[in-house]
């Protein structure tokens, strides 16, 4: 099985764990299923179809709780795809032209703690 149809079973199995009115873990993980051959080093830049990805997430980020449930998404991709460099998470922002800080995303990041969750965000 190649990795964006195991990444995409994965989302199907952790979305029913998301909070409520915050993102959906199902949702975060179809917008930046695009990038997963940026984020697995199989390309050098995200596509542009990815980038529109990061754009809708980093909108959906209104507030402290919706930042913390698009970290915990992020948390358990990242554990589940051991292909993901997690620094590239951390860069993906920046190459998609959207002013965001994202911590590197790894299976122990507290996203609670680690994230500054007062992310300044602005749309490019």
């Amino acid at each position: 099985m190649t990795p964006l149809p195991v990444f995409l079973v994965m989302l199907l199995l952790i979305s029913g764990s998301s909070m409520a009115a915050a993102p959906s873990c199902m949702d975060v993980g179809l917008e930046l299923a695009p990038c997963m051959t940026y984020l697995s080093d199989e390309a050098s830049n995200p596509s542009k179809v990815c980038c529109r990805g990061v754009k809708s997430v980093a909108k959906q980020s209104k507030d402290k709780k919706d930042r913390l449930a698009i970290c915990q998404c992020l948390k358990t991709f990242a554990s589940t795809a051991a292909s993901i460099n997690s620094s590239r998470v951390a860069h993906l922002p920046h190459k998609c032209n959207v002013k965001i800080n994202v911590p590197p995303i790894s299976a122990h990041l507290n996203c609670s703690k680690s994230l500054s969750l007062d992310w300044a965000t602005y749309y490019g």
